[in-house]
C-alpha cells in the first residue's frame, strides 16, 4: 500500500487509457495460510460472510520503478521481474512460504517467511545481505495448513523506520510470539519483546503508533515510533460494490479491483473511465513509473501502461516445468524402482515424508510414487541450492521442499512423519534425533552401503542402536546393496481412543489416554476450516478417533485426517448425514480401527478408515407396521453393530436460525427410538431386534458389561408416529419409566426396574463404568429468590439394576439458561464421576469436597476427558488437571464448538474446527492438535 502508513496513495499520476503491456502467470497459484470462512452466521442472521484474513490470497506486488517484487506462498521464493517487460530477473529461495510483499528501501528488499526468518536482499541481483532467524530452543517446524512452517512464522511483513526493521513472529500466544527490532543495514538484533496476541497481517504506522493486524481480530498498537505527519488526503470511498477487492489512488485517479476486472475512476465520476479484464480476483494493485500492476488470486500478474500495443506485441510469460535430465535411461529406471520399493513400504496415502541426505533423484522418485509431501534435509547449503533449483525447474517445489540442517539437530515436531528415508548413512543424523519424528504406525527406512547388523532378539531384531528413545519393530531387511532396513513404530502405549459420541459405547466421555496432560504445545493446524462445517450453534455430533486417524463430521460430508500431522486423508460427501442438537439425541458415527460407520437417514454406511472408500451399507430391519424409519443410535463392538429405529425426521438436521432454538433452552424435546437391534457387521445379518412398550430415550442408550441399557417410557403412545419421534420428559415420564438391560449378544431382557425420574424436566443421560450404571438428569429448582438448574444423579448396580446411591447438586447456573447450562454431560474417569462443578466416587457416591470445578469464561458445551485431565470451552479451549484442579488455557486465539470437539486421544489433544459461523473477533479459525510439551518421543 505504497508506504509505512499504508495509505494506498501515490502522488505519481497515470495516463489513461491504459493498455496491456505484459502478463506473468506463476507456475503455482497462491496457497493461502487460512481456509475460507463459513457462508453464514445463523445466530446473527448474517449471510455471504467475506473472508477476514486475506493478506496472502494473491502474490502482492511492490515496485521501485525498475523491477516488480513479490513472494510466493506456493514455492517459497521471492522474485523480481523487469517492470517494463515482465522478464524474470532473479529469484531467491527461503525455507518456507512467503506470504506478504517485500518492503523496498535503500536498494534492499526485506521479506519475512513462514520459516521464521527475515531476509535482506540486494534488489539488483537478489543476493543475500543478511538473514535473521527468530528460532530459539523451543521453536519447532510443524504442519501449518498443509505446509511445514516454523512455530514462529513471520506474517507481518517488515516495516523500515529510521534505519530499523520491525516485524512480528508467531501465531499462538502459548507458543511465544515476539516483536523484533533489527538494524536494517546489518540485521543485528536491537530489541525483542513478547506478544500476547496473534500477529498476522501488514504492519502500519499511524502517527506515533505501530499497529498490527491480528488475523480475524481488529488491529492493535504494539509499539511507539517517532511521530509522522501525513500530507496526503484520504484515499476515497472505502468500497465499490462492483470492485470490492482492492483500491489505491494515483494522483487524482482512483483504481479499484474486482472479480476478473480492474477499473479507474476520476474524482467526479461514478462510472469507470477505464476498465480492463484480468484473470481472477484483482486483490493487489500498485502503480510505478506510469504503470499499473494487478495481481490476482490465480497467480497472475498483469501490467498496464500508457503505450498502445497490438495483441501480438503483448508478452505473456508462462513459466513451465522441464523434465529432469537423467544421465541415462538406466539411472532413471534405477530410481523408479527405488521409489516403487519405498512406496510399497508405507501404508500412508497422504501425509509427510522426511528424506535425509538424499538428492534430487530420490526426491523426484518419492514424489512420483507417493502422494506424500516431501521434506528433503541436507547438511550443506550448496547441496540445498542445487536441489531447489532443480526441483523448481521440474515444477514440484512446494510439494517437495529442501531444508538445511547442519549438525545433529532436526527441528521437526515429534511424531510428525508417516515415512522417513535415510538415503545415505555417510551424512546420517544420530538415530535418537530421527526415531522420535516417526509417527505411530509410521515407517523408517535406513539405507547403507554396508550390511546392517540386526539385533539378537528373534521377536524383534531391531538393532540396539536404533531402539532408543523409541521402540521400533523390524518389518524387512534387504541384504543386497544398497542394504536396507525397514522398521515401523507401533501405536503409542497408554494412548486413548474416542470411537463413539461419548468416547466409548459406555458413554464415559473419557478416552483413558494417559499421555495428554500437563502443558501442551501445538502439533499442527490446518483443514478442515469453517466453510464445510456445521454451524456451531447447531451443536453437531463430536469427532471420533481411532488408530491414528481423526474423523470429523462436516456439513453433509465426513473428513478423514491424520491425527499426528493434520494431512487430509479423504473427504466423503454423504447426503442426509448432518445431525444437530446432539445433546438431545444419539451419535451418528462409530468407528473401529478399519471401518468408520456413519448414519444417513435410513442407511448405515461403512467407510474404510484409511481411504474413505465405501465398504458396506446396512439397511434397517423391517418393522411390524411396515412403515419407513430412520437410523437413530449406532455403536460397534467387535463384529457387532448396534442401532435403533426412529421416525423419519426425528433426529434434527436443519441448518437455519429456527433450528438453533431446539438445541438450547429448557424443556426441549428429546429424540426417541421405537426399537433396538443388533447386526453382524461382517455378514450383515440381524442378530436380534427388541421392540419396547414405550419410547426409548436416545441419550440414554448405553453399552457395557456385555449389556445394553436404556430408559424406556411406560406410555405406549410415546412411540406413535404422530409425535414424530420427539418427546419432552414431561410427556415421557408422566408415570415412572423403566431402566432396562438386555444381553448385548442375544437381545434377551436381563432386568427391568422402574425408577422415578418424573421430577426431571430437561435432560437425562446414562453412562457405564466398572459395573455401575450412572444416570444424570436436570430440572429447575427454586430456593428462595434463586431459581437454578439442578442436576440429579443416580447410580445403579449394572448387573441387576439395584440402586446404589443418589445425589443432587446445584449447578450454580440460573434456570432457563441459553448456553446449555441444563445439558452438561458427565464424565467417568477411573473411579470418579465428574458432573460439573463436583466430583463423586463412582462406587460410594462420596463427594470429593476438596475439589470444585469453576468453568469460567463463555462456557456452552460439555467436557471431554483423558485419564489425567478434562477439557472444555471457557471462551477458548481450556483444560483442568484432575490431580490439582489447576486450569490452563490450551490457546487464547481460537474458539471451540458448542458441544464436544476437543478429543484427547492418541497422545494428542485434537480440536477440529467447530466455530463455523461465528463472527466474533478471535484471531484463528482452523482445526488443530496439541501434544504434551514435556519430552515425548
Amino acid at each position: 500500500m505504497h508506504d509505512a502508513t499504508r495509505t494506498g496513495i501515490t502522488q505519481e499520476s497515470i495516463q489513461l487509457p491504459l493498455h496491456l503491456q505484459w502478463t506473468y502467470r506463476a507456475m503455482h497459484p497462491p496457497q493461502p495460510a487460512w481456509p475460507s470462512p463459513a457462508k453464514q452466521d445463523f445466530w446473527r442472521n448474517k449471510f455471504d460472510l467475506p473472508p477476514r484474513v486475506t493478506f496472502d490470497r494473491a502474490m502482492h506486488v511492490v515496485s521501485d520503478g525498475e523491477q516488480v517484487y513479490f513472494g510466493s506462498s506456493a514455492d517459497d521464493q521471492v522474485r523480481a521481474l523487469d517492470l517494463q517487460t515482465g522478464e524474470h530477473r532473479w529469484s531467491f529461495f527461503t525455507a518456507g512460504p512467503v506470504r506478504l510483499a517485500p518492503t523496498i528501501a535503500a536498494g534492499k528488499a526485506y521479506v519475512g517467511s513462514d520459516d521464521g526468518c527475515v531476509y535482506c536482499l540486494e534488489t539488483s541481483q537478489g543476493d543475500l545481505v543478511w538473514r535473521f532467524s527468530t528460532a530459539d530452543a523451543t521453536t519447532r517446524v510443524i504442519p501449518g495448513n498443509r505446509r511445514l512452517i516454523s512455530t514462529l512464522p513471520v506474517r507481518t511483513g517488515v516495516l523500515i523506520n529510521s534505519g530499523t526493521a520491525r516485524f512480528g513472529a508467531g501465531l499462538f500466544p502459548s507458543q511465544g510470539p515476539f516483536q523484533f527490532a533489527l538494524a536494517a543495514t546489518s540485521g543485528r538484533e536491537l530489541a525483542r519483546g513478547p506478544l500476547n496476541f496473534s500477529p498476522q497481517g501488514y504492519l502500519q504506522q499511524q502517527g506515533g503508533e505501530l499497529r498490527i493486524a491480528r488475523g480475524r481480530a481488529p488491529t492493535t498498537s504494539f509499539a511507539r515510533l517517532p511521530k509522522t505527519q501525513s500530507t496526503k488526503t484520504p484515499l476515497g470511498p472505502a468500497s465499490n460494490a462492483a470492485y470490492p477487492h482492492a483500491r489505491i489512488r494515483a494522483g487524482q485517479t482512483r483504481i479499484y479491483g474486482g472479480d476478473d476486472k480492474v477499473a479507474a475512476f476520476t474524482p467526479a465520476s461514478e462510472q469507470p473511465v477505464w476498465q480492463a479484464d484480468v484473470p481472477g480476483k484483482a486483490l493487489s494493485l500498485a502503480v510505478a513509473n506510469g504503470r499499473l500492476l494487478v495481481s490476482t488470486d490465480t497467480g497472475n500478474i498483469v501490467c498496464f501502461g500508457p503505450e498502445p500495443r497490438a495483441a501480438d506485441e503483448v508478452v505473456h510469460h508462462r513459466p513451465s516445468s522441464v523434465a529432469y535430465r537423467w544421465q541415462n535411461r538406466a539411472e532413471q529406471q534405477q530410481f523408479e524402482r527405488w521409489g516403487k520399493q519405498v512406496a510399497a513400504r508405507t501404508t500412508a496415502g497422504a501425509g509427510y515424508c522426511l528424506l535425509l541426505a538424499g538428492d534430487t533423484r530420490h526426491a523426484l522418485a518419492l514424489a512420483q510414487q507417493t502422494s506424500l509431501q516431501i521434506v528433503a534435509v541436507v547438511p550443506k547449503a550448496t547441496s540445498a541450492a542445487r536441489m531447489r533449483q532443480q526441483l523448481s525447474a521440474i515444477g514440484i517445489y512446494g510439494r517437495v521442499v529442501v531444508r538445511v540442517c547442519p549438525g545433529d539437530a532436526l527441528p521437526f515436531a515429534n511424531r510428525l512423519f508417516n515415512l522417513i528415508v535415510s538415503a545415505n548413512t555417510n551424512d546420517a543424523w544420530p538415530p535418537e534425533t530421527i526415531t522420535p519424528l516417526v509417527r505411530p504406525d509410521g515407517t523408517l527406512i535406513i539405507e547403507s552401503d554396508q550390511r546392517i547388523e540386526l539385533g539378537t532378539d528373534p521377536a524383534n531384531p531391531t538393532p540396539r542402536w536404533l531402539q532408543h528413545p523409541v521402540a521400533l519393530q523390524v518389518v524387512a531387511a534387504e541384504s543386497t546393496s544398497p542394504h536396507q532396513l525397514v522398521v515401523r513404530r507401533p501405536a503409542l502405549a497408554d494412548s486413548g481412543r474416542w470411537t463413539h459420541m461419548y468416547a466409548d459405547p459406555g458413554n464415559s466421555a473419557c478416552s483413558q489416554d494417559r499421555q495428554v496432560k500437563g502443558e501442551l504445545e501445538l502439533q499442527w493446524f490446518g483443514p478442515p476450516g469453517p466453510l464445510h462445517m456445521v454451524d456451531r450453534h447447531h451443536r453437531t455430533t463430536p469427532p471420533l478417533y481411532s488408530a491414528g486417524r481423526l474423523f470429523i463430521p462436516g456439513n453433509e460430508i465426513i473428513f478423514g485426517v491424520d491425527a499426528y500431522n493434520g494431512a487430509t486423508l479423504w473427504k466423503q460427501p454423504l447426503p442426509g448425514f448432518r445431525r444437530v442438537g446432539a445433546p438431545r439425541d444419539a451419535g451418528n458415527m462409530a468407528t473401529t480401527a478399519d471401518t468408520l460407520y456413519a448414519v444417513a437417514q435410513d442407511q448405515l454406511h461403512g467407510f474404510a478408515t484409511h481411504s474413505g472408500q465405501p465398504t458396506a451399507r446396512f439397511p434397517l430391519p423391517e418393522m411390524p407396521d411396515n412403515q419407513p424409519r430412520h437410523w437413530g443410535y449406532v455403536a460397534v463392538i467387535d463384529d457387532l453393530l448396534y442401532g435403533s429405529t426412529t421416525w423419519p425426521k426425528a433426529s434434527r438436521s436443519g441448518h437455519h436460525r429456527k433450528q438453533i432454538d431446539e438445541t438450547y433452552y429448557d424443556g426441549v424435546s428429546l429424540v426417541t427410538s421405537d426399537s433396538l437391534f443388533c447386526l453382524d457387521r461382517q455378514q450383515a445379518q440381524n442378530k436380534w431386534h427388541y421392540l419396547p412398550q414405550g419410547a426409548i430415550l436416545n441419550p440414554t442408550i448405553t453399552i457395557g458389561g456385555n449389556r445394553v441399557y436404556f430408559v424406556e417410557s411406560n406410555i405406549a403412545a410415546t412411540k406413535a408416529a404422530e409425535h414424530g419421534g420427539r418427546r419432552t420428559l414431561a410427556e415421557l415420564f408422566s408415570t415412572p419409566p423403566d431402566l432396562v438391560a438386555l444381553d448385548r449378544t442375544t437381545g434377551q431382557p436381563l432386568w427391568r426396574r422402574a425408577f422415578d425420574f418424573t421430577r426431571l424436566e430437561h435432560h437425562l443421560y446414562l453412562a457405564y463404568a466398572d459395573e455401575r450404571l450412572v444416570a444424570v438428569g436436570t430440572r429447575n429448582e427454586k430456593q428462595g429468590a434463586r431459581n437454578t438448574a439442578r442436576y440429579d444423579l443416580a447410580v445403579f448396580n449394572a448387573a441387576d439394576g439395584t440402586t446404589r446411591w443418589t445425589a443432587t447438586q446445584d449447578s450454580g447456573q440460573a434456570a432457563g439458561g441459553s448456553h446449555g447450562e441444563q445439558d452438561h454431560h458427565l464424565a467417568i474417569i477411573g473411579n470418579v464421576i465428574v458432573q460439573e462443578p463436583f466430583r463423586y466416587e463412582l462406587h460410594t457416591g462420596k463427594r470429593l469436597d476438596d475439589w470444585k470445578f469453576a468453568r469460567g469464561g463463555h462456557g456452552c458445551g460439555s467436557i471431554s476427558a483423558s485419564a489425567a485431565a478434562f477439557f472444555y470451552r471457557a471462551g477458548n479451549p481450556t483444560m483442568c488437571d484432575l490431580a490439582t484442579g489447576q486450569r490452563r488455557k490450551v490457546n487464547t486465539v481460537s474458539r471451540p464448538g458448542c458441544w464436544i470437539n476437543m478429543i484427547p486421544a492418541g497422545g494428542l489433544l485434537l480440536i477440529p474446527e467447530a466455530s463455523s459461523g461465528c463472527t466474533c473477533d478471535f484471531p484463528i479459525q482452523s482445526s488443530m492438535a496439541f501434544a504434551p510439551r514435556a519430552p515425548q518421543p
